[in-house]
């Protein structure tokens, strides 16, 4: 059912179980935006985090669009 979707983990601890379905090969990494950071006001870093993320979260949200129209 998963296949399909882009996956936005929202925070390090879902990043995290996110990685370990990568590594037994239940959804692949490019349907997973690694990097995008929890948007809660308690995040003081999730400005700086997305922005240093934003140009590959774009690229790779772009490349799964495309790849499945």
């Amino acid at each position: 059912m998963l296949s399909d979707a882009l996956i936005i983990p929202l925070g390090k601890s879902v990043e995290e179980i996110l990685k370990g379905l990568i590594d037994e090969k239940i959804i692949t990494e490019e349907q997973c935006l690694l990097g995008f950071p929890h948007p809660s006001g308690a995040n003081g870093h999730r400005k700086k985090q997305f922005e240093l993320n934003r140009k590959q979260l774009q690229q790779k949200i772009e490349k799964f669009i495309f790849e499945n129209i």
